[in-house]
Order: structure tokens, then sequence, then C-alpha cells
């Protein structure tokens, strides 16, 4: 009768903590569910001015489809027709709601605060960024880092160490007492207080804790190996455009020649650049559009590739390019923009010099716009003991300014992307290197580095090979992301320590050690040890879902 409620006791104990242990787990996969709960069951499709209701899985590419107030995208699109305002924090993290119009961009699961859109389906289903975002993140959850490799060495060894400690319980139990229910008792207990449930635990919860609570921030970890990379970072190397800068281009001077005003100059130079869709030329128009200067007619356009354009303004000559165009196509002298050449240079602008006739009349310098988070996001880093490099193919005078504006010390530029890529090897000679980055030339050196970070906002190619992509392409998050993993390799060694030292403390105990002093645990207080410990592992996972400690300065 005692073996039996003794064997009801066990059987209860490891029942309930299974119980506690697994609703405890199931709270770290909320995140997935939580995702994978975004995409709505049903879209209204709009085919031949007339709107229907279909399951969403039945949109195709191309299709139209209607959001209103409330709804959720049920595919990734681009706005055709109407305007609304987009809470994206599913994807970006980012709460504050994005306006949408005519050109925009929705995507699934992305709910609309306000307003009404139709949109063209340019990925649905599996295709979707939800879907890819889902994929990643479960892929990683699922995957097991270097540090759970170690734990399944520790466990390969323990569980035939556990086996023949339990079996020399019985045999020196039996030896000293005569008793063999006594010596099969505390054998028993022994195997049962040692189920390696909490050092098995220890790595799976935090890392899919981790992975979950990033995909909340917007910050996809592919897989496991690359969040403990994470921890091992102490070089993080950026690229210049689209990275730490937005990519856009701005007009920052207009400097007009002796007798010439500067909305004469920038006049000229937006009715020059009236159909050009090069960077320079869309920034020109928006200075203008800004000042509220309408530009004169141009006809006659002759454009010569990777120089300059000219044409006839109010039945005048005018010309708008670099200095070869200028000065050497054109044939005008540049000696009265000689100082302001000088001067614009220093500041690593690009240039694009404006002549009438033979006169050259200005110039204008424009400049990339450095991303307003980018300072703080160095800072950041900084601040946790991170060197911060900078890798460009920009001129070395306006990778110089951005770098000085962001606070970076250390710049290379000129690079192509096998340059930044020998510049990582380099690197990588004196520590563990981060790649951040968002385009095809991005590709080779964030595949070199140890890790690579891609700017969400950039390509296909970039986010593809890189290990963590920051979905709302802020390089703020590098820092974020960083955190994530000390903080996760934090508790995997908590988690594993807490393991270890449980079973080292309560195995000898349950062999009976402590007999002498009236001191032992049965099977069935062993089955509950055995259960809040693995319990406490879970738990203590459960903390990563939590806001991030805050950084020391």
């Amino acid at each position: 009768s005692a073996n039996f409620e003794a064997a009801a006791m066990i059987l209860t104990f490891v029942s309930i903590g299974k119980t506690l242990e697994g609703r405890a787990r199931d709270k770290t996969a909320d995140a997935l569910r939580s995702l994978a709960a975004l995409t709505p069951k049903t879209a209204t499709r709009l085919q031949d001015g007339k709107e229907t209701a279909i399951p969403a899985d039945a949109l195709m590419r191309g299709d139209l489809f209607v959001l209103r107030t409330g709804e959720a995208a049920p595919a990734d699109g681009g706005v055709v027709e109407g305007h609304g305002t987009m809470n994206e924090a599913m994807l970006t993290g980012e709460s504050l709601p994005a306006d949408k119009e005519t050109g925009g961009r929705v995507t699934a699961g992305c709910l609309l605060t306000d307003g009404r859109l139709v949109c063209r389906v340019e990925a649905a289903g599996e295709e979707t960024a939800l879907s890819d975002m889902l994929r990643m993140v479960s892929e990683a959850a699922a995957g097991q880092a270097p540090i759970a490799r170690l734990a399944d060495r520790v466990a390969a060894i323990f569980v035939p160490t556990v086996a023949v400690l339990s079996l020399m319980t019985l045999i020196l139990f039996y030896a000293i007492t005569g008793d063999f229910t006594e010596a099969l008792r505390h054998a028993i207990s022994v195997l049962v207080i040692s189920c390696p449930c909490a050092l098995g635990l220890a790595t799976p919860t935090a890392i899919m804790a981790a992975t979950g609570a990033s995909a909340r921030l917007g910050i996809l970890v592919k897989d496991a190996a690359a969040l403990e990379c994470l921890v091992r970072v102490r070089i993080v190397a950026f690229d210049k455009t689209g990275t730490l800068s937005e990519g856009r281009m701005q007009v920052s001077a207009v400097i007009p020649a002796e007798g010439f005003s500067e909305d004469t100059v920038l006049s000229l130079a937006a009715a020059l650049e009236a159909t050009s869709s090069h960077p320079l030329a869309v920034a020109i128009r928006e200075a203008a559009s800004a000042r509220g200067i309408t530009p004169p007619t141009a006809e006659g356009f002759i454009t010569v590739d990777g120089r300059g354009i000219a044409a006839d303004v109010a039945k005048e000559r005018c010309f708008a390019g670099n200095a070869a165009f200028l000065f050497e196509d054109a044939e005008l002298d540049p000696a009265p923009l000689r100082e302001a050449t000088a001067r614009l240079s220093e500041i690593g602008c690009s240039l694009v010099y404006i002549g009438r006739e033979e006169t050259p009349i200005g110039v204008i310098g424009i400049t990339d716009t450095v991303r307003p988070d980018a300072p703080a996001a160095i800072a950041a880093l900084k601040a946790m003991g991170i060197r911060c490099v900078m890798l460009t193919g920009d001129n070395p005078r306006a990778a110089a300014t951005v770098a000085e504006t962001v606070g970076i010390l250390e710049v290379h530029a000129g690079l192509t992307p096998e340059g930044k890529s020998e510049a990582i090897l380099a690197l990588q000679a004196e520590g563990r290197v981060a790649m951040v980055g968002d385009g095809i030339n991005d590709a080779l050196p964030m595949v070199k580095a140890d890790l690579g970070i891609a700017i969400g906002a950039g390509t296909d190619v970039a986010i593809a090979s890189a290990d963590v992509v920051l979905r709302r392409s802020s390089p703020a998050d590098v820092a974020t992301a960083l955190s994530v993993g000390r903080h996760t390799l934090t508790v995997i060694k908590q988690n594993l320590f807490w393991a270890l030292l449980y079973n080292s403390i309560c195995i000898p105990i349950a062999a009976g050690v402590l007999l002498p002093l009236g001191l032992s645990l049965t099977p069935a207080i062993s089955a509950a040890a055995m259960s809040l410990s693995s319990l406490f592992v879970v738990s203590n996972s459960l903390r990563l879902l939590r806001p991030l400690p805050k950084r020391r300065a």
C-alpha cells in the first residue's frame, strides 16, 4: 500500500509539474501565435467596380482589394487609390501610425486605423512579409545555439553518470543496512530528482522567448546561432548610404556667383532638371518647390550621361552638371565659383554647377540626409563597449562628414564590395565583427562578417544575406539587438547554473548522505523538487518577454 501511494504521489507531482511547466512554456510562443493570427481570414476584392468578400488566401498577384477603417491588410500591396493611416507596429515596432496614400505600400497584417484604401496585391499567402517574418522567427526558435550543444554534451555525460550513481546507491545502501526496500527507494529518488528536464529546457525556452520578444521589437533573428553571436560581437561596421543616412539627397547650400541670387540659380537648375529622375535632380526640384519657386520652361534637352544636361531657357543656352561638364565640355570659366567649390567640397557635398550662355551663375551643394537616430545609435553602442567603424563606397569627404555627425571616428571610404570584405577580414583579427548594411553591395561583406545585420528597407539580396533583419530600418535597433543577445545568454547561463547546482545538491541528499541527520527525500518529494526545478527554468526564461533592462552608460 505504501509503495502504491508513493507511486501515485510521484505521478501526481510529475503531472502537476508538467502542467505548470507547459503553461509557462506556452507563453514563450505567444509572439509566434500573435504573428500568425494577424492576417485576416477574409478580404474584400474589387473587380469590375464590384466589391466581393472572398477568403484571403484566394487573392492573387494583381488583384485589387479594399481596406476600410479597422481592417487589417490581407496581403502585401501598393496603394492605388485613397488615403489613410496604418498601424505598422507588428512590422516595425513603431507605435505611431504611418500615413498611406497613392504610391504607398501596405503589408499583410497591418491595421488601417483611419481612412479607405484600394490596393493592388503584390504578394499574398506564403509570399508576404508577415509570412517571411513568421518563418524566420519559427526557424530561429526551433534552432540550436552553440551553447545549447554544450548543454547536450553535459547531458550526455550527466545521464549515464546518474544511472551509475543510482545503482551505486542501491548496492551500497543495501550492503550497509541490509534493507533492500529502503535501498531501492533511495535509488529511485536519485533517478527521479536528477531527471535532466531543467537542463534540457535551459536553452530552448530562452531562445524561443528571445526570438519572440525580438520579433515584437521589429528585430528578426534568423537562427539561434545568430542570437548567440550577438553576444560575441565587439566591432560593428556600418555602411553609410541607406544605413546611417537615409539615402535621400537634399540641397544643403546654394551659392550664386556675383550678380546672381540663390533663387535664380535654383530656378534655372529646377528647369534643367525637370525631366531627370537622378537623385540630385529630385533634390533640386524639391528644394525649389519648398521655396515656392516655379521654374521656367526648358526645351531642346541634351543629356550627357554621368556629366550633365543642357537646354534652352528663354532662348538662352543653359547648363547643369558636374565640373567636367561645365568647365571642360561647355568651356565656362571656373574662376567665379572656385571659392564656393572649395567651401562645399570641404564639407563633403555633391556639387551641381549651373551656367547660362558663357557665364557660370552658381553652384548647388547636395548632401545625403543623416538618419535622425543615428548619432544616438552610435552613442549607445559605444556605451556598450562596441567599436564602431564606417565602410562605404562614397567619397572620403562625404563619408567623413556623415561620420563626424554620427560620432564614428574610424572611416574607410571609396571601397568596392570586395574592398569592404577585405576590411571586414582585417577587423576580424581584432574581434567578432557585425556588418550593418542595406544594399546589394553590402551582401558580400555581410556574409564575410561574423554576423550580418540588414536594414529592413534594404534590398532583398541584403536581407537574404543577413542573420538579423531590423524591420524598423533604424540603426538604433543594432544596440537593441545586441542587448537582446546579451540578456538571452545571461538567462541561459542562469538556467544552466541552476540546473547543475540543483542536481549537485539534491542528488547526494536523495542518495541518503544526510540520513544520519534525519534528512532524506522520498521519491514523491524528489518528483516535486524536479518539477519545481523545471518550472523555475521556464519561468526564468519568460523574463526575456519583458522590456529589456536599461543599458548603463
